[in-house]
């Protein structure tokens, strides 16, 4: 049988179902003719009241829907879905994406925010590569978890940076060590600020003095 799918802009479209058809069979021609998601296709019967398809698994004809019978068409914006990016460390991170999000736009939006380069990334959900298309093509549903693997080669870009890993214990003794014994060496041997200044005047010291008077004696 015929039916006309009627939109909000005037367009009118002719399906031909079977009275048998499930609502989820319906929407699915319409995504395939017109271009609409599923997701964002709400259906009502054009009749007296106005009667929603909300039911997917109900037959056409359990609404009863004939030939000839005209359907409206509301295309309505999905909610986000809420999904998690875990990295090889094991860290996750929260992301919001709409049913028509593409892998290829997921993987810009986890470089602005995790700094690794598209070119690095693969992108995993249970146990699949995600290399086009759609994340739903993938299964990806709410609070899903996406594994982000990286390609050798390259460097993070921009992003928050490592914690600098603290010395091991016994370099830092060791550093403690050489540091006492310098400032024990500067104590007990202060340095001849007379070396290298051969010109300088050195106090003489107190058997140097007696000798030069013992001398001055023998020659008087």
């Amino acid at each position: 049988m015929d039916i006309a799918i009627s939109m909000l802009n005037g367009a009118s479209h002719c399906l031909m179902v079977n009275p048998q058809d499930t609502v989820s069979s319906l929407k699915g021609l319409i995504q395939r003719k017109l271009g609409v998601s599923v997701q964002e296709q709400k259906l009502l019967f054009v009749n007296a009241q106005r009667t929603p398809l909300n039911d997917d698994s109900k037959p056409l004809s359990w609404y009863g829907l004939q030939s000839g019978s005209q359907v409206s068409l509301l295309i309505t914006q999905p909610p986000p879905v809420q999904v998690f990016l875990r990295n090889e460390k094991g860290k996750s991170t929260t992301y919001d994406i709409t049913p028509e999000e593409t892998v290829d736009h997921f993987k810009v939006r986890v470089e602005k925010r995790e700094g690794f380069p598209v070119s690095r990334q693969r992108l995993l959900h249970q146990s699949r590569e995600m290399t086009t298309g759609r994340l739903t093509d993938y299964n990806v549903t709410n609070h899903s978890t996406i594994h982000l693997m990286l390609r050798q080669g390259g460097e993070k870009r921009g992003g928050p940076s490592e914690p600098a890993e603290a010395p091991p214990p016994e370099h830092r003794d060791n550093h403690w060590k050489t540091d006492r014994l310098r400032r024990h060496k500067s104590q007990h041997h202060p340095p001849d600020v007379y070396a290298g200044h051969p010109t300088a005047a050195r106090p003489s010291l107190p058997q140097e003095r007696e000798g030069q008077i013992d001398h001055l004696r023998y020659h008087t």
